[in-house]
């Protein structure tokens, strides 16, 4: 008898891959706001040399791998990366936002299942670890959202000289 030709293989492909798919849609979720907390978190964000687009392994990257340098200019030029689209913006933030991520974090209240901090005056992220999406209030002000994702809310301040274009 071989494997697989009673009809047991393919009831429990029917029953195992739906629940496959959704523990990847929960993992690449867990893995964004992760990555989100990691690189608006005080201290200097790290991304190990080649892990700028997903990785899937049983095991820690190793930065000696080869790195297809062209699949990351692809990835950045089409934007079909959400990891590569999630660092660019949030490390585009730290830049514009330099004296606000100078400074320390103040935690800030939250819906429950949401973990939320404001960097200096002029960030604000929220990250949904239990919740469906990040709930929170923000401080008061004019507020430009950054980063609007399921896992993930990042705001930043919006000042008159910045309304009118100026740095």
């Amino acid at each position: 008898m071989r494997i697989g030709n009673d009809g047991c293989s393919a009831r429990f492909r029917s029953d195992f891959e739906p629940f496959a798919a959704r523990v990847a849609e929960l993992g690449d979720r867990s893995a964004l706001a992760q990555l989100a907390l990691r690189l608006i978190s005080p201290g200097v964000p790290d991304i190990y040399q080649g892990d700028e687009l997903t990785y899937l392994a049983l095991v820690d990257p190793d930065n000696r791998r080869p790195v297809d340098w062209e699949a990351r200019r692809r990835a950045l030029a089409d934007g079909s990366s959400p990891k590569l689209n999630l660092i660019r913006t949030l490390l585009a933030l730290r830049a514009r936002r330099a004296d606000s991520f100078a400074r320390g974090y103040e935690p800030l209240a939250a819906e429950e299942g949401t973990v939320a901090f404001r960097r200096g005056d002029d960030v604000v992220v929220a990250v949904a670890y239990r919740a469906a999406s990040p709930q929170l209030d923000l401080p008061p002000g004019r507020w430009r959202q950054v980063v609007e994702e399921s896992y993930a809310a990042v705001f930043e301040r919006v000042t008159e000289a910045r309304a009118r274009g100026s740095p």
